[in-house]
């Protein structure tokens, strides 16, 4: 397995592979400043919390704590991570190790689903339509523009990478241009299917202790899989997630896995 990793954004020159990284910033050294691109159900919270056991409360920012934040503070922040796209990632990339995770596209979906089914439908109106509507309904809907879920489920992956929320406005090939050109701007690109593995790369090359296996948040192991659902409704997400399946295939050929 070969990681992409490459560290012009933030001036450094590209290691070798993970474990020269891992020898130039070893695990208890003074902990390098971070930014994650964490997009949603791709097991980033997982990420986030391993920060949180190397660092300082404050020292770290996820989810949606970029709202509430301006530039300066958000510059001063260790551990800047949320869920927001790639360019307002980028303003932040600059001498910092920076990563993101990608997952399966149709596993990526199901695994929204059921988060959101089993949340607070008075959060946000999303948790609500899933609470509404069956995986099938809920796809179907998707697929035929409802644009609360449209906006959830449609190359949710390559968007976020490309610009970012804005993206659902650019035509297709615009969208998985700029992800796969942007993808190459981050120090390391994960998969949620090799987590421990890359965990322990990203803990090394930040100077965190690694001390047993990626903390699991947020894990949900009694979702659909695809064996779950019916064949017309994984047709439907493979649909509104063919960019995401053209990027994750291309990260996997970058690192050398497939």
């Amino acid at each position: 397995m070969h990681p992409i990793h490459i560290e012009s954004p933030s001036g450094e020159p590209p290691a070798a592979d993970a474990r020269d990284r891992a020898q130039s910033h070893p695990a208890g050294s003074a902990a390098r400043k971070a930014l994650f691109l964490h997009i949603p159900k791709t097991g980033g919270t997982s990420l986030v919390k391993a920060a949180r056991d190397n660092l300082p409360h404050a020292a770290v920012m996820s989810h949606a704590d970029f709202v509430a934040k301006d530039k300066r503070q958000i510059g001063e922040i260790a551990f800047v991570s949320g869920h927001f796209g790639y360019d307002f990632a980028a303003e932040f990339m600059a001498g910092r190790f920076s990563f993101t995770f990608l997952r399966d596209p149709v596993d990526r979906v199901l695994s929204f689903y059921h988060f959101a089914r089993h949340a607070d439908p008075a959060t946000y109106e999303i948790y609500r339509l899933a609470r509404t509507y069956r995986l099938e309904e809920f796809v179907e809907r998707g697929y035929r523009g409802d644009p609360v879920i449209r906006e959830n489920l449609w190359n949710h992956q390559a968007r976020l990478l490309s610009i970012g929320w804005r993206a659902i406005s650019l035509d297709a090939e615009e969208i998985l241009g700029q992800a796969i050109n942007n993808l190459r701007g981050f120090s390391y690109v994960g998969l949620t299917e090799t987590m421990e593995d890359d965990y322990r790369n990203i803990a090394s090359a930040l100077g965190w202790a690694t001390n047993g296996p990626a903390p699991r948040e947020l894990s949900n192991p009694d979702r659909p899989t695809k064996r779950d659902i019916s064949s017309a409704t994984l047709e439907r997400i493979l649909q509104l997630t063919a960019l995401d399946a053209q990027l994750y295939a291309t990260a996997r050929r970058t690192r050398g896995d497939g």
